[in-house]
Protein backbone atom coordinates (compact mmCIF):
# COMPACT_ATOMS: atom_id res chain seq x y z
CA UNK A 1 0.00 0.00 0.00
CA UNK A 2 0.93 3.33 -0.60
CA UNK A 3 2.23 5.03 2.91
CA UNK A 4 -0.71 7.46 3.16
CA UNK A 5 -3.32 4.52 2.90
CA UNK A 6 -5.19 3.61 5.98
CA UNK A 7 -4.09 0.23 6.03
CA UNK A 8 -0.04 0.63 4.95
CA UNK A 9 1.18 -0.32 8.38
CA UNK A 10 -1.13 -3.41 9.19
CA UNK A 11 -1.72 -5.11 5.88
CA UNK A 12 1.22 -6.08 3.08
CA UNK A 13 1.22 -7.33 -0.83
CA UNK A 14 3.26 -10.51 -1.54
CA UNK A 15 4.50 -11.16 -4.75
CA UNK A 16 5.20 -14.64 -5.42
CA UNK A 17 8.20 -15.78 -7.64
CA UNK A 18 7.32 -17.04 -11.16
CA UNK A 19 9.17 -20.15 -10.19
CA UNK A 20 6.89 -21.15 -7.78
CA UNK A 21 3.46 -22.31 -9.17
CA UNK A 22 0.42 -21.09 -7.65
CA UNK A 23 -3.26 -21.14 -8.31
CA UNK A 24 -5.29 -18.15 -6.48
CA UNK A 25 -8.04 -19.50 -4.42
CA UNK A 26 -11.63 -17.21 -4.27
CA UNK A 27 -13.38 -18.00 -2.04
CA UNK A 28 -16.39 -15.83 -2.30
CA UNK A 29 -19.07 -16.93 -5.27
CA UNK A 30 -17.94 -18.17 -8.72
CA UNK A 31 -15.85 -15.83 -11.41
CA UNK A 32 -17.67 -14.24 -14.44
CA UNK A 33 -16.57 -16.01 -17.90
CA UNK A 34 -15.74 -15.16 -20.39
CA UNK A 35 -18.18 -17.29 -22.97
CA UNK A 36 -21.32 -16.87 -21.10
CA UNK A 37 -22.97 -14.07 -18.69
CA UNK A 38 -22.66 -10.35 -18.78
CA UNK A 39 -19.42 -9.28 -21.03
CA UNK A 40 -18.94 -5.69 -18.85
CA UNK A 41 -19.19 -7.80 -15.58
CA UNK A 42 -16.47 -9.82 -16.90
CA UNK A 43 -14.01 -7.58 -18.05
CA UNK A 44 -14.50 -5.43 -15.27
CA UNK A 45 -13.45 -8.36 -12.90
CA UNK A 46 -10.47 -9.39 -15.31
CA UNK A 47 -8.96 -5.70 -15.09
CA UNK A 48 -9.75 -4.83 -11.01
CA UNK A 49 -7.48 -8.62 -10.49
CA UNK A 50 -4.93 -8.97 -13.10
CA UNK A 51 -4.00 -5.05 -14.07
CA UNK A 52 -1.82 -3.20 -11.22
CA UNK A 53 -4.13 -0.10 -9.96
CA UNK A 54 -4.33 2.36 -7.51
CA UNK A 55 -7.63 4.42 -8.04
CA UNK A 56 -10.31 4.07 -11.01
CA UNK A 57 -9.04 6.33 -13.54
CA UNK A 58 -5.87 3.65 -13.70
CA UNK A 59 -8.33 1.15 -15.00
CA UNK A 60 -10.28 3.47 -17.57
CA UNK A 61 -9.08 6.98 -18.20
CA UNK A 62 -11.39 9.59 -18.74
CA UNK A 63 -13.04 9.99 -22.31
CA UNK A 64 -14.31 13.15 -23.70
Amino acid sequence: FHPSHPQYQSHHVKLVDESEPYVPNFISGSMPRRDTGNREQYCLTMLTLFKPWRSGKDLRPDYD
